[in-house]
């Protein structure tokens, strides 16, 4: 009798399991699934190929060396050749005058936090996008950037704040594309980057240590 009452209980329960399942899956298909609690997603703007369709050849920015980050107002995409050419000068407050090629730091700069601190010291320096994680560059006189990511161009004087640089540097632009290279890459980025959480990033150690503590 006790087996006959634990079989017709297990077939109950399972009865009982088997439509909650169903109900949770159609539940599940008649609405998008929503990011677990404290996940952020990161929206996108990618480029649509009008955007990138309606691009200039060429371009002119004139960066002053007390701006910040100076958008070109060019929007890059991988497929992209970028030469860069610029000319001028700036005073530095320890007395120095440089060029978009800069110069070389001295013992004193390695006390300084520059925007790219493996750039010279007053060189012209450039990076695509404008998130904090976004990697500068040097740009210098002259360059030709072979773009491999996409986004928005800017540019800016490689220099901390209290060298207070003084003048400006004339850049241009010259754009050569291909479209169709482009608008397949950014759809590809799209897909891969649309679900990345910045709670991901903040997990990631920034030090590696033994369990002892002792840092590595």
């Amino acid at each position: 009798m006790w087996i006959s009452t634990a079989i017709v209980c297990s077939l109950a329960t399972f009865c009982a399991v088997v439509p909650s399942a169903a109900a949770a899956q159609a539940a599940t298909a008649q609405s998008p699934v929503q990011p677990p609690p404290g996940v952020e997603k990161i929206p996108l703007s990618q480029p649509t190929a009008a955007r990138l369709k309606a691009r200039k050849s060429s371009y002119k920015v004139t960066v002053s060396g007390n701006s910040d980050w100076v958008d070109t107002e060019l929007t890059v995409a991988p497929g992209d050749s970028v030469e860069v050419s610029a000319s001028g000068d700036m005073s530095l407050s320890d007395g120095r005058t440089v060029t978009p090629d800069g110069t070389a730091r001295g013992w004193k700069d390695l006390l300084r936090q520059f925007p790219d601190n493996n750039s010279p010291a007053g060189a012209l320096v450039g990076r695509i996008g404008n998130s904090a994680a976004t990697v500068p560059f040097n740009v210098g006189a002259k360059k030709t950037l072979q773009v491999s990511t996409t986004g928005e161009l800017f540019l800016r004087v490689n220099a901390s704040p209290d060298l207070a640089p003084d003048g400006n540097y004339s850049v241009t632009l010259h754009l050569s594309r291909e479209p169709q290279a482009a608008a397949t890459q950014a759809e590809s980025e799209s897909a891969i980057t649309s679900e990345i959480a910045p709670s991901l990033f903040a997990e990631i150690p920034r030090r590696v240590q033994d369990k002892a503590g002792n840092a590595g």
